[in-house]
């Protein structure tokens, strides 16, 4: 026989728009808030094709975040480039 379950808190931060939704749907269906987060937490961690998407998403985002950051680092150097020329070439203020 499988002992009773142990509900624990936790502290979770949400921004507006994901308590809303939660605010909305509890009102909506009369489902606790508590409840509600239960069933999306458990959709969450029981779908592995949701795991799997989020992680090639992350894979994608980071490739395309490696593919601009070499795109633009040329751009950037040469810009401090002339920003220490200026800097050089600016005079000296005095207090």
């Amino acid at each position: 026989m499988k002992g009773a379950e142990v509900n624990r808190r936790f502290s979770v931060v949400l921004n507006d728009t994901i308590a809303r939704r939660i605010n909305e749907f509890s009102a909506t269906t009369g489902i606790s808030k508590d409840k509600v987060v239960e069933l999306a937490i458990n959709r969450f961690l029981n779908d592995p094709d949701v795991i799997v998407r989020l992680v090639n998403g992350y894979m994608e985002m980071a490739n395309l975040n490696r593919e601009i950051t070499k795109a633009f680092t040329p751009c950037e150097e040469d810009a401090e480039l002339h920003l220490l020329e200026y800097r050089l070439k600016e005079p000296k203020k005095h207090s």
